[in-house]
């Protein structure tokens, strides 16, 4: 008895201070993308979720328990009852089946970038999802995997999944983001454990964790005058923190290059395989999903033209596109307009650029500006050219009803040649629906 007395005393002197976490999921999933994940540098449009009732909401936890002081959830069960310390061996919650039909099918399908990566169908599916547009050349955010099935489970088996999936311009098909630092590997358990990339990860439970958890109770029940049950989880707590999950991955960030002003779609997903058993968890960090400037980006380019036009300073940037239609020696770029198929109205998400190169036009009367439209492959090129058009001519109107000058911007329609993109696949048709602008 005496041992024990000296190891339940080492472990409550050694370990950190009394940590809590706090949950709430009674929110809409466009509350907790707009008021909680949505950092700066980002508009998002179109958002949607696919889970059961409870699987996704928004936390704040002290630091030391994840690495993350707050933000939102998703999992394969109910968010609110993930509370520790982990004291149970093979934590199970279960979220409320959506009323609505249509999401109960797609819940009994499972997603099915899942699916495939986990080889078989999905269960206790979270999906949420939305179209974004970065105004700088750098999306970052930041994440914490958990799940009741690290430690206790053989790692080489098919286990919970997750991912994020990110499509848009120049991305064939989508592409997972949920990978380890440096490498194309998906985050998973068997990718990151106690064996694996250790570096990333950080365990929180196990037989002799929960071994002590017991005998903590058992002598401060028998020892302690009348102990109240929030002394008894104080101590308990110090043993492990406040999860119900048996291991949890470091905080990991995502980066990566994106075109700024082009839209672009995420899904964030996960997903139990196999069974509903042993919840699994992602925590997204508040604010954190947001664009920045990268100098050393792919597509600072594409930022730098931007804002020279914005502010002002001249740059010669050959546009072998143009170089047939105008023979000039200076040229200033601006942002290309894009537009939803066989359609000419232009988008909330560019209106803002429009009223600042507007501004721009106007502060410098000696300034012309050209407008280009095009248009995808789809339908005839007489369709085509006249869609194209009447693209550059709603640019020209928003230019003008903002006080530029009529006579100062000229239009041309020029259907679908010059793609920027394959006409082959959605993703490249979207990106050729445009009008560019050239300012001289």
């Amino acid at each position: 008895m005496k041992t024990i007395k000296l190891i339940i005393c080492f472990i409550l002197i050694t370990t950190d201070l009394h940590s809590q976490i706090s949950l709430e999921n009674s929110n809409t999933e466009e509350f907790y993308v707009k008021n909680n994940l949505i950092g700066p540098g980002i508009e998002i449009q179109n958002i949607k979720f696919v889970g059961n009732i409870g699987s996704i909401g928004q936390f704040e936890a002290d630091s030391v328990i994840l690495g993350i002081s707050s933000g939102i959830i998703l999992s394969t069960g109910n968010t609110n009852e993930i509370n520790g310390p982990n004291n149970h061996a093979h934590f199970t919650s279960q979220g409320e089946l959506p009323k609505n039909r249509r999401t109960q099918s797609q819940l009994l399908k499972g997603d099915k970038d899942l699916n495939i990566m986990a080889g078989s169908k999905t269960q206790d599916i979270s999906v949420l999802e939305f179209d974004f547009i970065p105004k700088n050349n750098k999306l970052k955010f930041n994440y914490v995997f958990a799940s009741e099935e690290y430690t206790g489970v053989v790692l080489n088996r098919c286990l919970d999944v997750f991912g994020f999936f990110l499509s848009g311009p120049y991305i064939e098909n989508k592409i997972n983001l949920a990978t380890i630092p440096q490498s194309d590997t998906p985050i998973s358990i068997s990718s990151v454990n106690h064996k694996t990339n250790q570096e990333y990860f950080r365990r929180n439970g196990g037989a002799f964790r929960r071994l002590f958890h017991k005998i903590n109770t058992w002598y401060l029940m028998k020892f302690l005058k009348s102990p109240k049950q929030s002394k008894v989880d104080k101590y308990n707590s110090k043993l492990m923190t406040q999860l119900q999950f048996d291991g949890l991955t470091t905080v990991l960030k995502v980066e990566y290059d994106v075109i700024p002003n082009q839209k672009y779609h995420i899904k964030i997903a996960i997903g139990d395989v196999s069974n509903d058993e042993h919840d699994s968890a992602i925590f997204l960090q508040a604010q954190s999903f947001m664009s920045v400037i990268d100098k050393e980006g792919k597509y600072y380019d594409s930022l730098k033209v931007t804002n020279n036009v914005i502010n002002k300073h001249e740059i010669n940037i050959p546009f072998t596109q143009r170089d047939s239609l105008l023979k000039i020696k200076e040229e200033f770029t601006a942002i290309d307009i894009y537009f939803e198929s066989n359609s000419a109205i232009i988008k909330d998400s560019f209106q803002v650029e429009l009223d600042d190169i507007a501004k721009y036009l106007k502060d410098n009367p000696t300034l012309n500006c050209y407008l280009y439209g095009y248009t995808d492959n789809l339908g005839s090129k007489k369709y085509n050219q006249k869609l194209s058009e009447e693209r550059a001519r709603a640019v020209l109107q928003y230019l003008v009803l903002r006080g530029v000058e009529e006579k100062r911007i000229t239009i041309s329609g020029y259907n679908f040649q010059n793609p920027k993109s394959n006409n082959k696949n959605e993703i490249g048709r979207a990106n050729n629906r445009r009008v560019e602008m050239l300012i001289k």
